[in-house]
């Protein structure tokens, strides 16, 4: 019996640091305003969205993929294949003192972040070299990772905030929102 309570402790605690983690990654919050009630934004959203095929590349009939359930959702924006780093939309929708709120935010998808962290340890230890070469005053290293690895973060950065302004404009469209003081 203790065993159970300490292997859900620490699954708890897992869960706990892991979601502080994710919270201080690269992300793109925004929150729009309908007139309409919570139910019909609801219904509107699930008229397009539709499940996430096993293969990344078959083309759906809808602008988001996910699932929407009870008044969350988590939702990738559909391209059929056109754009792999289309940010992750998770949020909910609420009553609103005019009609209803919709939060987001937007974080890169968890394959992403595995590639990107997999890349990172692998041009690690040659970037931290050459970043403690460049500090001391030394030669700076003819060594490309370093730059390499720089510009794949930057370029991901970059396609990411596209990408989110792309679905941040599209789900304004498709849910007829308005922007709120809440930011968007």
């Amino acid at each position: 019996m203790e065993f159970g309570f300490a292997r859900r402790s620490l699954a708890g605690a897992l869960a706990a640091k892991m979601t502080r983690v994710i919270r201080s990654m690269v992300y793109f919050s925004f929150a729009g305003a309908s007139t309409e009630p919570v139910e019909v934004v609801l219904a509107t959203l699930r008229e397009h969205v539709s499940p996430a095929p096993w293969f990344p590349f078959t083309p759906v009939g809808t602008e988001f993929q996910g699932s929407v359930m009870q008044q969350q959702f988590s939702l990738v924006q559909s391209d059929q294949g056109k754009n792999v780093l289309n940010p992750w939309i998770r949020g909910h929708i609420r009553a609103g003192p005019t009609g209803t709120i919709v939060e987001a935010r937007l974080t890169f998808r968890p394959w992403l972040w595995g590639a990107m962290v997999l890349f990172s340890l692998a041009f690690g230890p040659s970037v931290a070299r050459a970043v403690s070469a460049t500090w001391h005053g030394l030669r700076i290293p003819d060594d490309p990772a370093p730059y390499q690895l720089a510009g794949l973060w930057l370029g991901v950065v970059l396609a990411f905030y596209i990408g989110a302004c792309r679905a941040r404009n599209l789900m304004f469209r498709v849910l007829e929102l308005r922007k709120t003081l809440l930011g968007g």
